[in-house]
């Protein structure tokens, strides 16, 4: 029985120090990725915030997006969007019913941001706040 156990927790070692040798739960549950040729959109989901960086420049120009939520459940999900086609998505289900998504389409440059709001009772809905970007887009305020 003794000889078993040290064997398990040998084992256990060796899996534990080759998977964070090679990253294997580096970022794992932390980051979720989509990324189409010119874009790659990486969703912290510890912070709740994302980062936009441009494939062929390595730019990240969306520093840190923050959605107007910040709870719920992110996924990763592939869509079928009637105008911009077929992509990857980060879906956040919010606990409050809203759905907020994120989606890189084939063949766009550019990210979609697009949700759905929760149903609630006869409030009417004056302005939205859907989210905020801190960007860098490579020049001085005054060249842009």
């Amino acid at each position: 029985m003794r000889r078993e156990r040290t064997l398990l927790i040998v084992g256990v070692l060796m899996v534990c120090t080759y998977g964070w040798a090679n990253g294997a739960f580096a970022g794992s549950s932390d980051s979720l990725r989509i990324q189409n040729e010119f874009l790659t959109v990486e969703f912290d989901t510890q912070t709740m915030t994302f980062s936009v960086t441009a494939r062929d420049s390595g730019l990240t120009f969306v520093e840190r997006g923050t959605l107007a939520s910040r709870d719920g459940r992110v996924r990763r999900l592939t869509v079928q969007h009637p105008t911009w086609g077929q992509g990857d998505a980060i879906q956040i289900d919010h606990a409050s019913g809203a759905i907020d998504r994120l989606t890189l389409s084939r063949n766009l440059p550019f990210v979609v941001l697009d949700g759905m709001l929760a149903e609630s009772s006869d409030t009417v809905v004056t302005s939205l706040h859907r989210l905020s970007m801190v960007l860098d887009l490579g020049k001085k305020t005054e060249e842009v």
